[in-house]
């Protein structure tokens, strides 16, 4: 949930809130500088684009870490789940 939290600040009228919060963004009485992970996804939850920001994903498995040949999360599924077809 906490890589929804780029996507749901731009939603809710904050698009360059992970940007701002490197730098230092007043909130109230407080000043707050972290970095805040995850991509605005936005543009692609509402199919402005056919293409996701994020361009990397991990996969955990019992025997490791795991990722997806070329950034689809559908391979990494299948290759979990076999009999799961398209």
């Amino acid at each position: 949930m906490r890589t929804f939290y780029v996507t749901l600040a731009a939603a809710a009228g904050l698009p360059n809130l992970k940007q701002d919060l490197l730098t230092g963004y007043k909130m109230g009485d407080m000043t707050y500088k972290v970095h805040l992970d995850g991509y605005n996804q936005l543009d692609y939850w509402t199919g402005k684009t056919e293409k996701s920001a994020r361009r990397e994903f991990f996969l955990l498995r019992r025997d490791g870490p795991d990722g997806p040949p070329g950034g689809r999360l559908e391979d990494a599924y299948r290759r979990e789940a076999p009999w799961r077809s398209r």
